[in-house]
């Protein structure tokens, strides 16, 4: 069911004003909002959302399952080593 709410900037890891603890905080609020319940649906939005270089990044992760919970644990040790 489509709705009003705006969409949120992609997230560019190489730009330096752009934070993903930031980001995820804003992308939460999205899923929230938008009332998105499926794991494989979130892990969706979140890939739709990120700019070609996060979406890049993510492939190369280690995600057995590629559900949106690991794939945030994945980007968070990625960005937060």
């Amino acid at each position: 069911m489509p709705t009003n709410i705006k969409g949120i900037d992609p997230f560019n890891p190489h730009d330096k004003s752009a934070k993903w603890e930031h980001w995820k905080i804003i992308l939460h609020h999205y899923i929230v909002a938008e009332n998105i319940q499926r794991v494989m649906r979130k892990r969706a939005i979140l890939l739709h959302m990120a700019d070609p270089e996060l979406q890049r990044i993510v492939k190369g992760l280690p995600d057995p399952d590629e559900t949106y919970p690991n794939t945030i644990v994945a980007l968070d040790e990625y960005f937060h080593p």
